[in-house]
């Protein structure tokens, strides 16, 4: 698929056309019949009201990433710019979005099953606006301008046009836009030359400034250099280095740099992007005392754990004691419970080391497994694969170790109702899973053997 290319100054090449017309048949076979359906309403009833809508971003490029590689479209996110020839104001998107909202989920009077599907939310403020389908997101925005005050700051946002849109994102790959009206349904909008990018597999800013402008587009172009295992583009890398030099991070709030971090620890593959932020230098904001050694993927069995991003954190930060610990939960903002996850972690997996490597009895190293949380439990088996077999033995028990008994029998043996029953009933569970109580009688034997416990070992107040 040819494309004529147009770019900024930066890039010092230029082309009069920035559009390729992208066959619908390859689109219906990549987005599937719902997806494209559901575009081509959206054209259409914006060509109706002489505006002009776009798909923009991640979804038109991993649509061309599909073409390439002859794909589906596996994401669950459709982002839609709106532009007119005509002023746009902040409310534009926002009316078609209901608009179309009206159109698909049938009035309240009509009382049909699919009004439940199919919801939608305003952020007035934003002059945005979300329609919400099983399964799908489709969100809508104004075509922008930025401009930014100062290094990291927010950017200051003004109505625009749609090439001003597309100027102001992170990377050529993300700058591309695919219109949606009838008469130029699936024609390409390439003003940076982002689909050359996609082929070469390049992450490429569109101007020096860009990391100073917004610093969390260096972890962002680790994400998708390790997401797709792209090459930083040779002037981007250097202005990338130069901004991790210059301490940007630091510029943003905490909030913003926990966000992008949470979303790189979530990636599937996201030990090549923690690669290249070690690589640059990018590590230090979180703790400059992280020792991230570059490894495979394949050496950590993340994919069997569904990729918890707290495990992940824990892998990342491995060599750190409890007080470093403690200062990476600071600067990632991490809630009270994610915290306890980490800390929890830190203060228990020493003991529990010692009792694998001293070759402890079974029961002392099953009793040392409950002090973790279980994303510590994880952790563990990942990157220790010596002792996996142990953990699956403890995983196997510990799936099956909760109390038979409940309240109500502790009330018939006379327990009045309060914290009593819930330290019985954690200590039957810790029995089980070390062996003292059986897991694998009949229902009816191991509530015998439960009740015989309790009796014997707490007396009635």
């Amino acid at each position: 698929m040819k494309i004529n290319k147009v770019r900024d100054k930066n890039h010092n090449q230029s082309s009069p056309n920035p559009h390729n017309k992208v066959r619908g048949v390859l689109m219906k076979k990549i987005l599937g019949k719902k997806f494209f359906q559901l575009l081509k309403g959206i054209g259409q009833i914006a060509q109706r009201e002489s505006l002009t809508a776009y798909l923009v971003g991640g979804p038109v490029r991993d649509l061309l990433l599909g073409m390439q590689q002859n794909g589906t479209y596996g994401g669950k996110d459709l982002d839609i710019v709106v532009s007119a020839g005509r002023e746009i104001t902040k409310n534009t998107a926002i009316n078609l979005a209901k608009e179309l909202f009206q159109i698909w989920s049938p009035h309240p009077p009509a009382g049909e099953a699919g009004q439940k599907e199919v919801k939608f939310r305003v952020h007035q403020h934003f002059g945005t606006a979300t329609i919400l389908f099983p399964g799908l997101q489709i969100d809508f925005a104004f075509s922008r301008k930025e401009k930014y005050a100062y290094p990291g700051a927010l950017p200051e946002v003004a109505p625009g046009n749609i090439e001003d849109d597309l100027y102001r994102r992170d990377f050529t790959i993300n700058s591309l836009a695919m219109e949606l009206n009838p008469d130029n349904f699936g024609e390409l909008l390439d003003l940076t030359g982002g689909e050359n990018d996609l082929k070469k597999g390049l992450i490429h800013v569109l101007h020096r400034k860009s990391f100073l402008d917004d610093p969390t587009r260096i972890l962002r172009a680790a994400r998708f250099a390790g997401r797709y295992n792209f090459q930083i583009e040779k002037k981007t890398l250097v202005w990338l280095k130069e901004a991790i030099k210059k301490n940007v991070f630091s510029t943003i709030s905490r909030e913003r740099f926990r966000e992008e971090m949470i979303t790189i620890l979530k990636e599937k593959n996201f030990v090549s992007c923690i690669n290249l932020l070690s690589s640059w230098g990018g590590l230090d904001f979180l703790s400059p005392s992280i020792h991230w050694e570059t490894i495979q993927t394949s050496n950590f069995k993340l994919q069997t754990f569904g990729g918890d991003w707290l495990v992940n954190l824990l892998l990342l930060i491995k060599n750190l004691n409890y007080m470093q610990s403690e200062d990476v939960a600071r600067r990632m903002v991490l809630t009270r419970e994610e915290r306890k996850v980490i800390l929890e972690t830190k203060k228990h997996l020493p003991k529990v080391l010692q009792a694998l490597r001293k070759n402890y009895p079974l029961d002392y190293i099953y009793r040392y497994f409950t002090l973790l949380p279980e994303q510590g439990i994880i952790h563990l088996e990942v990157s220790n694969p010596r002792w996996e077999n142990i953990i699956a033995t403890f995983h196997r028990r510990k799936n099956k170790a909760r109390a038979v008994i409940n309240g109500e029998n502790l009330k018939k043996l006379g327990f009045k109702p309060g914290p009593i029953y819930k330290k019985i009933l954690e200590r039957i569970y810790q029995e089980k899973i070390v062996g003292n109580l059986p897991i694998n009688l009949p229902k009816k034997k191991i509530k015998e053997k439960e009740i015989k416990f309790v009796t014997k070992h707490f007396a009635l107040a």
